[in-house]
C-alpha cells in the first residue's frame, strides 16, 4: 500500500439519493504506511433529511 495523498482535516461528502449502507473500514497499519503505521481516530458526521 502507498502513502496517501489526503493530509489530515481533508473530507469527502457525498450526496446519497436512495437508501443506503455505508461500511467504513481502515486497512491494518502494520502492513501500510499511512499515519506513520499509527491508527488515529476517525470522525464521521451522517447529515439525514426526512423525504
Amino acid at each position: 500500500m502507498e502513502e496517501p495523498i489526503s493530509k489530515a482535516g481533508d473530507k469527502i461528502k457525498l450526496l446519497v439519493e436512495m437508501d443506503t449502507i455505508i461500511g467504513i473500514a481502515s486497512c491494518s497499519v502494520s502492513k501500510s504506511r499511512c499515519n506513520g503505521g499509527k491508527c488515529t481516530s476517525l470522525k464521521v458526521i451522517i447529515e439525514g433529511q426526512e423525504m
